[in-house]
């Protein structure tokens, strides 16, 4: 099965073409403010690299959030606008799933973060058992504190997972037996989107319109909305 992944819902934007869970071609690029021009040509790249046309795609994987809006924004309508004119299935995955998936193969538990900003933490909680990941409890949006109250309801020992964290120090003191990941699991890759996806195709539809992006809270501006409204 190929498989078209993308990802730029965090600073470092990716995209890979897999076949299964082989990654034939991947690009990437640290450059937000850039993504929106660079990711239709790294599209191209990927394929033409890999020897492969659009139309042999039997499966498309984007990333959902939690992250940047903008970019979050960015990767879903990229992948229904191809998922549609294209007429190929459509999986989202959770950059957080991703960066624990990334993980492996780590046994224990794993604590995915992402910087959300305003003093506060995406994060996600799983148990592996070398091979698969199991999110324990809901994506969280919370502070570093709040995080590690939670994190500490399960027994580790545990590894730390992240991409832009600025609290990593702070979760490895206060998070018994815990040790930081391999700094190359750190991000969240379009590889490791596709590869979810590909585990997961069994248990999704494909529909483009079940697809939604993974907020966890509302953006900046529909919090001013909401503060002007009150």
């Amino acid at each position: 099965m190929k498989i078209l992944a993308i990802e730029t819902s965090t600073d470092i934007g990716s995209v890979a073409l897999l076949d299964d869970m082989t990654v034939l071609a991947e690009r990437s690029m640290r450059a937000p403010m850039k993504l929106l021009s660079w990711l239709s040509p790294a599209i191209a790249e990927v394929l033409k690299e890999s020897g492969h046309k659009l139309s042999q795609v039997n499966l498309i994987a984007t990333g959902i959030g939690p992250g940047s809006f903008t970019g979050t924004r960015l990767e879903l309508a990229t992948a229904k606008t191809l998922s549609q004119v294209a007429k190929i299935p459509l999986i989202g995955v959770s950059s957080l799933d991703a960066l624990a998936f990334a993980t492996l193969p780590y046994r224990g538990m794993i604590l995915s973060c992402i910087d959300a900003k305003r003093n506060e933490l995406f994060a996600g909680i799983y148990a592996s058992d070398g091979s698969t990941i199991t999110q324990q409890g809901d994506y969280l949006c919370q502070t570093k504190e709040s995080i590690v109250e939670e994190a500490s309801r399960y027994k580790g020992p545990w590894t730390i997972v992240g991409e832009s964290n600025p609290y990593e120090s702070y979760l490895l003191q206060q998070l018994k037996d815990a040790t930081r990941a391999d700094e190359s699991a750190g991000i969240v890759k379009a590889s490791s989107i596709g590869k979810l996806a590909y585990l997961r195709k069994n248990s999704s539809s494909g529909d483009l319109y079940a697809v939604e992006p993974l907020y966890i809270r509302a953006s900046q501006a529909e919090l001013e909305r909401a503060k002007r409204k009150a």
